[in-house]
């Protein structure tokens, strides 16, 4: 999907229990009637390994993108992003 501002998140809300929107590499926001949360997701080998990478606004987009990248070299080196923490 791809979040081109932070104007785009702020308006975003959910009726629904809750959605995950993919903004690409690994990176999702999690919507919530009451909050919004930044989540990264990858799989080792069957397993699907969600990281979270905290709550919008505090963390904006800019750094959920540069945590996401983060991850993406450590796994390229083939080190788990959540043995790094």
């Amino acid at each position: 999907m791809g979040f081109p501002t932070d104007l785009k998140i702020r308006t975003l809300s959910s009726d629904a229990k809750e959605q995950l929107l993919n903004d690409g590499d690994g990176l999702y926001l999690r919507v919530r009637a009451s909050s919004k949360s930044w989540l990264y997701r990858y799989k080792s080998g069957e397993k699907q390994i969600k990281i979270g990478l905290g709550a919008y606004p505090t963390v904006t987009l800019a750094m959920a993108r540069a945590l996401t990248k983060e991850a993406n070299a450590l796994r390229a080196q083939s080190i788990h992003p959540q043995d790094a923490r």
